[in-house]
């Protein structure tokens, strides 16, 4: 089967509504309310306190809280904010939660002004918050030490998912939905009576409902279950303690070794340590960014020429993870990015862009459009408000400047004892013996030009058949080519003039300097992501997406070495695992092989 057949496409999630009455937030749809009017006091008094999760937060390297309904992200701010509060050894906090309608990005921010400075936590939550795309959506806060992972959709099925593929357990359940009698999706008793199978050692689940049904569930499963006074906001709820725990949580490693230096390299090391490995870098030169990652400006930019392809999930799971990712390691600020319609995107596709990633993105006339630019543009675009341009250099340093990382100069050894990350473009030892990869390097170029009009022609990055940056304000920098065949610099320098002769008319330009690289692709244009044997990963052949693809695949590596949730689908990963060219090339020869035009550097 191929895997594009596999792959599920994108689903838009229905946004909660939501109402305020007498202070506090309602849903209609439920006719419920998301918290009392305690608030925070009241995700104390009904979770935390009562598991006594302060005193066990530190406990361990990694705490694990599993929450039913992330409603208005209340629970996740309260326990972040007790967490770092507490914080005295290095421990990691994971938060996993389910949300089936999420607030819009404009109604979070508005519930969490009310609760002034003793949250500012929430600041950060807004500023991260993901689109209502279905799916996990993972971000990162406090240098990682904070991971929260959003899964957008019916919880049974992010709950069967995380249930399947984590290996660490959960050290405190949440059960915050609406009432059982408003929301019974949620407290199914096929869900309820699992929390035990997944339950970690001095485990416990902590529910605001005292529901006698929910309460013999929980003790059929093998939780002591108390029922606790909540006065003067509700009577009781229930606190319970796992007395017989079943699940062993698998080890992970204490080392790893990454092969490359590049951004895929880079990201996949710091990925490793932020979960407390180990690692030793290896790299021919010692240096970091020497090859295709020494290009000085990449954009952050997500393609969707058909934003219900098959291809199109892994593609906004990946944007929308890196650019709040990027920007806390950068601690850069987006200049955003104008997408224009063209040959390679018609209207309905900008239309169906902005539906896709809501508030990440505004579909703007040509006069808008023209006006955000700075230069007048010929017709409508969609704005994308987060993108902004990368210095991959800058970004590969910041990556590796974790003190778990070492970075030495050398090749990778006979020995794979150690779990290993092979991120070197198409540079793979035969030695290894890997399923047959579909891989190649095509060379490409950018370059800078100095404006000679004496005024600022552009004021945010403009992508049409290629993109032009405004690098300073008098350098422009265009780019790129995607040469099959490779061309004479100055034929390259040509196409790349003629991009701003299309944005600027015959306003005058003189040429500064080129950037020549290599792109390690595909033949089906996805990444190589994934096991591929024992002790051995890849990640290769991200071909001109590597800033908005390669640290959600660092991301998913790191979580199977050590036995976490991937942030991703299944299905996305299948469209990129390794293994996939083997039934293809039972059928057909490897397409790169038999094009003898194409320089191909190829190591089966």
């Amino acid at each position: 089967m191929d895997s594009k057949s596999r792959a599920t496409d994108i689903t838009i999630i229905e946004p909660a509504l939501i109402e305020i009455r007498d202070g506090r937030v309602f849903s209609p749809r439920y006719q419920d309310i998301y918290f009392s009017t305690g608030g925070s006091v009241d995700s104390y008094r009904v979770f935390l306190e009562p598991a006594k999760l302060v005193e066990r937060m530190g406990r361990g390297p990694v705490f694990t809280v599993v929450e039913f309904g992330f409603g208005t992200g209340l629970n996740f701010v309260v326990t972040a904010t007790e967490f770092l509060r507490q914080r005295c050894k290095p421990t990691r906090l994971r938060f996993v939660s389910f949300e089936k309608h999420p607030l819009t990005r404009r109604d979070l921010k508005q519930i969490g002004q009310t609760w002034g400075k003793s949250l500012p936590f929430v600041d950060q939550l807004w500023n991260q918050y993901p689109p209502a795309v279905t799916g996990w959506h993972r971000r990162f806060f406090k240098g990682g030490n904070i991971e929260l992972s959003l899964y957008v959709g019916e919880v049974a099925t992010g709950l069967r998912d995380f249930f399947e593929r984590d290996q660490q357990g959960v050290d405190a359940w949440f059960l915050d939905g609406f009432s059982p009698d408003r929301n019974p999706a949620m407290w199914q008793e096929s869900l309820l009576s699992r929390l035990h199978t997944r339950t970690r050692e001095d485990g416990t689940v902590t529910t605001f409902s005292s529901a006698g049904s929910i309460r013999r569930i929980l003790q059929k499963s093998g939780f002591h279950v108390e029922r606790i006074n909540s006065l003067p906001d509700k009577r009781h709820t229930l606190c319970g303690w796992l007395t017989t725990p079943r699940f062993k949580p698998r080890l992970p490693p204490s080392e790893a070794v990454v092969a490359g230096a590049g951004l895929a390299g880079c990201a996949a090391a710091n990925a490793l340590a932020k979960k407390g490995i180990n690692v030793t870098m290896l790299d021919p030169t010692g240096q970091v960014a020497q090859s295709t990652s020494s290009v000085p400006s990449a954009i952050t930019h997500v393609r969707l020429s058909d934003p219900r392809s098959p291809d199109a999930n892994r593609r906004v799971q990946g944007y929308t993870f890196s650019i709040p990712l990027i920007a806390s390691i950068l601690s850069s600020e987006s200049n955003g990015l104008l997408q224009l319609q063209g040959p390679n995107t018609t209207h309905a596709q900008l239309l169906s862009m902005t539906e896709t990633l809501g508030d990440w993105v505004q579909f703007v006339q040509a006069d808008e459009a023209s006006d955000i630019a700075g230069t007048t543009l010929p017709g409508p675009a969609v704005y994308f408000l987060k993108s902004t341009v990368v210095s991959v250099p800058d970004l590969c340093r910041k990556l590796i400047s974790h003190p778990r990382i070492e970075l030495i100069k050398g090749v990778l050894s006979q020995d794979l004892s150690l779990p290993t990350v092979i991120a070197t473009g198409t540079t793979i030892p035969q030695r290894l013996g890997l399923p047959p990869l579909e891989v190649m390097t095509v060379p490409g170029q950018i370059d800078r030009f100095r404006s000679l009009s004496g005024f600022d022609l552009l004021k945010t990055t403009v992508v049409d058949d290629g993109y032009v940056i405004p690098s300073t304000p008098s350098i422009l920098t265009s780019g790129s080519t995607y040469e099959h065949g490779r061309w004479d610099p100055s034929a390259a320098t040509h196409i790349n003039r003629a991009r701003l002769r299309t944005l600027f008319g015959h306003a005058l330009f003189r040429w500064v300097q080129r950037y020549r690289g290599w792109r390690c692709v595909t033949s089906d244009r996805a990444p190589i992501i994934g096991q591929a044997a024992e002790t051995l990963w890849l990640s290769l052949g991200y071909g001109s997406s590597a800033t908005t693809s390669s640290l959600l695949a660092a991301e998913n590596i790191a979580s199977s070495i050590v036995g976490e949730l991937p942030p991703i689908d299944k299905q996305a990963l299948e469209v990129m695992e390794p293994g996939r060219f083997v039934e293809r090339q039972k059928r057909r020869p490897n397409p790169f092989t038999r094009q003898s035009h194409l320089r191909s550097r190829v190591h089966q």
